[in-house]
């Protein structure tokens, strides 16, 4: 029996489970792919995210900026009235100590700006994220009705994703029921004899039968039902989350469109008629310095509390495009 062996061995499974096998390895391609997509939608919301973080900061220091050119212009004034002694020293340094605080606002301002755009250029590259900003808040697209949104949920690739994942877990699990088939096979091999005996073909038909199913199939059949059952768990559960994600930013939405709207008719409005009465009254001697400076940065507060709003209003926006499955 001594002699150099070669011989192949190919199993030939049945067309249950070829077809089993193809349908897991489509479903697995296009989880691939659907999770490519759901990247596409994670990386347009964080930029968008940031753009909006930008903007936000460039107003934000244009409004601040704004109102410290007119405390410089009121503290002008102020020296030129102390220069004569018809003004405490006291309403001078109140001044400057405001303005001091306008130069820290404006500096973290800048600090802000300065990580949002480190943060920007990990998406879109150094030299795009130093540009300059182009466009406003009422660039972006208004979101369509809830119930219009909730429907294009249902087809995010991310819940598209865990149903294909379950549908390959089913398929895994009905090959595992396959399993317990006999499995067929051919064995082909040829030995070559020295000494001058012949050499020697051999072919053969196997028949895998599994006897003793409790050490290999019924272990990958019990690991794919719960495979299964897990997935279907999971997207469930991602369903009911991204459903509540949903009606939470469309509550924001609705609620700063309403905010915006009182701030425009209302708070702006008295807060610089606010103003505008110190001013006057300090010019006939019936109100002191205090008053001026606090309408001032009332009026002030009110300004960047309305861009906060808007900005609140904007990252909703983006949030349901999000959901929307709107890649712009």
């Amino acid at each position: 029996m001594t002699q150099l062996q070669f011989g192949v061995h190919q199993s030939l499974p049945s067309s249950t489970k070829r077809r089993l096998m193809r349908e897991r390895g489509e479903m697995n391609s296009e989880v691939l792919r659907l999770m490519a997509a759901k990247r596409e939608l994670v990386i347009a919301r964080e930029t968008g995210r940031i753009w909006l973080q930008l903007k936000y900061l460039e107003i934000a220091t244009e409004i601040v900026s704004e109102k410290k050119v007119r405390l410089i212009e009121m503290l002008d004034a102020l020296g030129a009235i102390f220069e004569s002694g018809r003004v405490d020293a006291r309403k001078i340094l109140t001044m400057e100590a405001e303005l001091a605080l306008l130069d820290d606002k404006l500096e973290s301002l800048e600090q802000e700006s300065l990580k949002a755009r480190v943060q920007l250029s990990r998406f879109v590259g150094a030299e795009p994220a130093d540009r300059e900003l182009a466009g406003n808040y009422h660039d972006i697209p208004l979101p369509a009705v809830l119930a219009s949104i909730e429907e294009a949920l249902m087809d995010h690739p991310d819940l598209l994703q865990d149903r294909q994942s379950i549908k390959g877990f089913d398929a895994s699990e009905r090959l595992a029921k396959e399993n317990y088939k006999p499995n067929f096979g051919v064995d082909v091999g040829y030995g070559y004899r020295a000494g001058g005996r012949a050499n020697m073909a051999t072919a053969m038909v196997t028949l895998d039968m599994p006897l003793f199913t409790g050490k290999r199939q019924d272990k990958r059949l019990f690991a794919a039902k719960k495979s299964k059952q897990a997935a279907r768990l999971k997207m469930q559960a991602k369903e009911l989350d991204m459903m509540r994600d949903v009606r939470s930013a469309y509550v924001v939405w609705q609620k700063s469109q309403k905010r915006i709207e009182l701030y425009n008719r209302v708070v702006l409005e008295r807060t610089k008629s606010a103003r505008i009465a110190s001013e006057n009254a300090y010019a006939s001697g019936s109100a002191d310095f205090a008053e001026i400076i606090r309408t001032h940065m009332s009026e002030l507060d009110a300004r960047l509390n309305l861009e906060a709003i808007k900005l609140q209003r904007a990252l909703s926006q983006i949030e349901l495009q999000y959901y929307q499955g709107d890649r712009s």
